[in-house]
């Protein structure tokens, strides 16, 4: 009896080190900051400690998060004894007020002929405005005024005045012909405009000689970077580009059939100019470079098609 006795005591303590198959996988998430104000980032940190033999499904940039926006995703793997640790970051933002739920995030894995899903826990994000507390809201629209009776028919006016002035600039031109003759000068020749593709070459000099992204004034370089090539688009294709939102855009470039990359490309730098112009977003400042390429080369590519449709 001892003796059984002495080989449980011995014994026990090791039936603790066999893992437990609901224990093969931990998961652990967290968010920071829990409150924001709108536009900024939260950081998102999924921990997966699971046995070697577990193939993940990691959706990455794809992963759905509710109403909040996916700005950046990266995933690291530390492998350790018989577990590989996963650290997976999600960088979120969000452009509305109150109190949002970050859904649980769900990841597929196999292990063998096994599969399955381990889930994150959801997390409580409260976003406030930018706005004082002590802020009030827009006032309300005033009614119509009437206007004074010269203003209402200011248009007929002027009209009025501008065929007098005509007519009297007529009679004052023949009185001086049939009284003086006059040499015909020689006009000089205007100076022909600049083509679209000269006009934004030329811009884009100025914008690099300007060197705003060496004064980290990345706001102002996104609003003459975007009006470039919104410009070049509207003298190209006879679009309202310079008038459209990012939107309206995004469906007139549809309309003038360009390649889908191309068409992608501009519509990915319009979204992120008006991050940085609306919504106090930071780039890096080899993520603005790599935009003033990328309008540079999607001038030129639209340069070349052109002539060659207008060669066939």
């Amino acid at each position: 009896m001892k003796f059984k006795l002495i080989l449980l005591v011995i014994f026990l303590p090791l039936l603790w080190l066999i893992p437990a198959k609901g224990q093969e996988i931990e998961v652990n998430s967290s968010a920071s900051p829990s409150k924001i104000t709108i536009g900024d980032l939260v950081k998102v940190n999924i921990t997966i400690k699971a046995n070697k033999d577990f193939v993940f499904d990691f959706t990455g940039k794809n992963t759905p998060v509710g109403e909040f926006i996916l700005r950046d995703f990266s995933l690291n793997s530390t492998p350790k004894d018989n577990y590989i640790i996963y650290n997976l970051t999600y960088i979120l933002t969000i452009y509305k007020t109150g109190e949002f739920l970050i859904p649980a995030i769900k990841i597929k894995y196999r292990r063998g002929k096994e599969e399955g899903t381990v889930t994150s826990t959801p997390m409580l994000i409260k976003v406030i405005s930018i706005l004082p507390p002590n802020a009030k809201d827009i006032k309300d629209i005033k009614p119509i005024a009437m206007l004074p009776w010269w203003i209402t028919y200011s248009r007929e006016i002027i009209t009025v005045i501008i065929v007098l002035t005509g007519i009297m600039l007529v009679i004052l031109l023949l009185l001086k012909w049939s009284q003086h003759s006059y040499k015909i000068k020689e006009v000089s020749p205007p100076v022909p405009a600049l083509s679209p593709e000269e006009e934004a070459f030329k811009a884009l000099r100025l914008l690099e000689e300007d060197d705003l992204l060496r004064k980290k004034d990345y706001k102002n370089f996104y609003f003459k970077l975007s009006e470039i090539l919104r410009r070049y688009l509207e003298r190209v294709f006879q679009i309202p580009a310079m008038e459209n939102t990012t939107e309206e855009l995004k469906l007139n470039l549809k309309s003038i059939e360009l390649p889908s990359e191309w068409e992608e490309n501009i519509t990915k730098f319009l979204i992120q100019s008006d991050l940085v112009k609306f919504a106090r977003f930071l780039p890096k400042e080899e993520e603005a470079l790599e935009h003033f390429q990328l309008v540079k080369n999607l001038i030129r590519k639209i340069k070349l098609k052109q002539d060659v449709i207008s060669q066939t």
